[in-house]
């Protein structure tokens, strides 16, 4: 949870880059973001992930 999509992006970008995972591309938020997007109609669909208003 976050406060918006692009925070949380950066936050899971962030903890790949400290944790060391291998594949330097998850270390990019817009990576993470494109991939994010690529599978939210699986996970909407599968009652999985739901999107909420941004908090202000």
């Amino acid at each position: 949870m976050g406060d918006s999509l692009w925070d949380v992006c950066q936050v899971v970008a962030d903890a790949g880059a400290q944790a060391g995972v291998a594949d330097t591309r998850e270390h990019d938020p817009r990576h993470v973001l494109r991939e994010f997007l690529a599978a939210l109609p699986r996970l909407v669909g599968a009652n999985a992930a739901c999107l909420d208003e941004a908090r202000r």
